[in-house]
């Protein structure tokens, strides 16, 4: 799927002006793409491999992260570790916070 955009004028920086003779002209740029977060990026481990290893130990987020290094390296998997734990969601389509 793309955005459509119509243009008149183009302007090519460096590469002088470029002026459209037939207007209107479509530029087409893609849109982003939903995010999917699945895994530890440090450690490298998908949520779905933590969660069973979880439940089978009965840890809390503190142990499982003491048992893999997930989330004990720059962070940003704490958040979804921890809704993983409560949820037994191991896809997250939303940016989660400490606080949030």
């Amino acid at each position: 799927m793309a955005v459509c955009q119509y243009v008149t004028d183009i302007r090519m920086g460096d590469m002088g002006d470029v002026r459209t003779t037939s207007p209107p002209y479509r530029l087409f740029s893609p849109m982003p793409s939903p995010i999917s977060i699945t895994r530890c990026i440090c450690q490298g481990r998908e949520f779905a491999d933590l969660l069973p290893l979880a439940r089978q130990h009965n840890w809390d987020l503190a142990a499982l992260m003491e048992h893999t290094g997930c989330g004990a390296q720059c962070g940003l998997c704490r958040p979804y570790l921890r809704r993983m734990l409560k949820t037994g969601r191991t896809e997250f389509n939303e940016i989660i916070t400490e606080n949030g």
